[in-house]
C-alpha cells in the first residue's frame, strides 16, 4: 500500500528491509523475492547509493549520510543473502 501511495523515505526502506529478512529466515522464498525488488527500487528512488551525489555533498548533514550509506550496504547485503537462499 505505500509503494502505491508513492510514500518513500529512509524509515520505510528499513521497514521494509526487516519485513524481507523475516520472509526469508521463514522460508516464504518468493514473497522474499519480491520484496527484495522492492526496497532496491524504493533505496534506489531515494539515492543513498554510494554513487550517488547526495551522499558526497554536505547539504545532508553527517548523519543523514552515513545513516543513508548504511542501508544501501544492508540492502545490498541482504540482496545477496536472499539469491543463496533461493539457489
Amino acid at each position: 500500500m505505500i509503494e502505491a501511495f508513492g510514500i518513500n523515505s529512509l524509515e520505510v526502506v528499513q521497514a521494509r528491509m526487516l519485513v524481507t529478512l523475516f520472509e526469508v529466515t521463514h522460508g516464504f522464498n518468493p514473497a522474499a523475492h519480491i520484496s527484495i525488488g522492492s526496497v532496491v527500487r524504493a533505496a534506489d528512488a531515494l539515492v543513498v547509493h554510494p554513487a550517488s551525489e547526495n551522499l558526497v555533498s554536505t547539504t545532508w548533514g553527517e548523519a543523514p549520510r552515513d545513516e543513508g550509506l548504511l542501508s544501501w550496504c544492508g540492502v545490498t547485503i541482504l540482496d545477496r543473502f536472499v539469491l543463496l537462499v533461493m539457489a
